[in-house]
């Protein structure tokens, strides 16, 4: 997940959900991308081989030095600040943000809660034009425009257009 911010509405995905988090369910927070691996603890893990997701998120967050306040990942995000908080191999225009999305699982700081699908968006060029096509996305925007667009109606929740320089 990543947090946007409107001096710096940059996320991985030129498209995504709009999701209401509860504290708990928050595992690590970085201004950069983490190159966390969603598959520790199985035989998929290709970055922390051998470990528990436990054992892994708890080493993320001594390599990023806690959790960050959404306004401090997007203060350092883009910045060399956002080294000191990183967890990664290289400084990316994104940050990344890492939750559980199970409700009910006790954690040390407490138990995690349902997420809350609260809009959905698309990123736009500063002029509210969509490009032919977006990067690392399937297919023309007309498409991802249309698939965000039913996804939104399905669940009656906005569909918002996020004007940003990086398309």
């Amino acid at each position: 997940m990543s947090v946007l911010g409107s001096t710096k509405p940059i996320a991985y995905s030129n498209h995504g959900l709009i999701l209401g988090v509860p504290q708990n369910n928050v595992l690590s927070t970085s201004p950069t991308d983490q190159w966390f691996d969603n598959y520790a603890g199985t035989s998929q893990s290709t970055k922390a081989p051998g470990q528990s997701m436990a054992k892994h998120i708890a080493e993320k967050n001594l390599m990023l030095g806690g959790l960050l306040t959404p306004d401090q990942v997007v203060m350092h995000q883009g910045t060399m600040g956002a080294m000191q908080h990183c967890a990664g191999t290289a400084l990316t225009q994104h940050n990344e943000i890492v939750v559980c999305g199970i409700a009910g699982q006790p954690l040390p700081h407490g138990m995690t809660g349902n997420l809350r699908l609260l809009g959905v968006f698309i990123q736009t060029r500063m002029d509210g034009t969509l490009p032919d096509r977006y990067l690392k996305s399937q297919g023309p925007s007309h498409s991802i425009e249309m698939a965000a667009s039913a996804c939104a109606r399905n669940y009656r929740v906005p569909l918002l257009y996020l004007p940003t320089t990086q398309l």
